[in-house]
């Protein structure tokens, strides 16, 4: 069975075509056609299309079965111009919400904006750790931005993405149960160490609804996108999890914004500003959580669609 870069050589040559003028009119980089030949890359089935329409063939002559589950894999998963741009705004967007919120801090922090109005104390490793955090998230959809920009989506990076982002999500988590937990001890008498397992239970009720779709989800994406499993099962898991995340943040922002207005309007330190970067935060938390398991649930149904599709005219075709 002639390869799927083979048969494309053969059939650019044979129309009298150079790499470059057979690029020209796909409106892509010669480099992307010297990809497809040696079987590095697969473009997209609407890319696939005009080739077809170019060389004057069909599309089964270029696609063997065995190309097809290779070019929903190798391809990007978002194939629509209209919906790569989204993604590219809702990417942008999450990493400048993010980068100005923390620069924010910072310059505050320090006083370089405004007085220096909050006292902290020492910059301390929780600080050095909370900055890291956020350091990894930017750098994370950062990368997720480039890929979209470029047109680069292939459900390895998506997975890698998602993965990144869930596995510091859970450090994260991690990490604070841990230093709250440490202050406490510090803070209450030693009664309160006969009550660690009570406090523990109560801080558990709080972080399963947060946690377990992250958990859930990084197990899904890691076998869906990563591994490439056709089951449905964690199709289901993505979708389950992705709205569970959704309400878990509809919820949790709420009441967090209800809790510091409240706490805002009860001490007399606090001034606008305060109240204008607490807004900021959460509505920085609240877009990245929302557009993030959109897009999870978007890739998810598109990535299952198409590998369906090529199941099917697999099957079509032995029978």
């Amino acid at each position: 069975m002639v390869e799927f870069g083979e048969q494309l050589k053969k059939a650019r040559e044979e129309k009298g075509l150079s790499q470059q003028a057979l690029a020209e009119q796909l409106y892509v980089t010669r480099q992307s056609i010297s990809r497809w030949e040696r079987g590095d890359r697969y473009p997209d089935l609407v890319t696939t299309k005009r080739i077809a329409r170019i060389l004057g063939l069909s599309i089964d002559s270029l696609l063997s079965d065995e190309d097809m589950p290779e070019v929903v894999e190798k391809s990007p998963v978002i194939e629509s111009k209209v919906a790569n741009n989204v993604t590219i705004a809702l990417y942008m967007s999450i990493v400048l919400l993010r980068f100005i919120e923390h620069m924010q801090y910072l310059m505050e922090w320090y006083g370089i904006q405004g007085p220096k109005r909050f006292d902290y104390g020492a910059f301390g490793f929780e600080n050095v750790f909370g900055y890291t955090i956020e350091a990894l998230y930017i750098a994370i959809f950062s990368y997720g931005l480039y890929c979209a920009i470029k047109d680069i989506q292939t459900p390895k990076r998506i997975g890698i993405v998602l993965i990144s982002y869930f596995l510091v999500f859970l450090i994260d988590g991690f990490f604070w149960f841990c230093y709250n937990f440490r202050n406490q001890l510090e803070v209450f008498n030693r009664s309160f160490r006969n009550r660690i397992w009570e406090y523990i239970s109560i801080c558990l009720e709080g972080d399963i609804p947060l946690y377990c779709p992250a958990i859930m989800l990084l197990i899904a994406v890691y076998f869906f996108f990563i591994r490439g499993s056709k089951r449905k099962l964690w199709v289901n898991i993505i979708m389950v999890a992705s709205i569970w995340g959704i309400i878990n943040a509809v919820n949790n922002d709420i009441d967090w914004m209800l809790n510091e207005r409240r706490g805002v309007m009860e001490n007399y330190k606090y001034t606008i500003d305060d109240v204008t970067m607490c807004s900021i935060y959460i509505v920085r938390d609240f877009f990245t959580r929302i557009s993030l398991y959109c897009l999870i649930i978007c890739q998810t149904l598109t990535l299952y669609r198409k590998r369906k599709t090529a199941s099917d005219l697999q099957e079509k075709d032995k029978n």
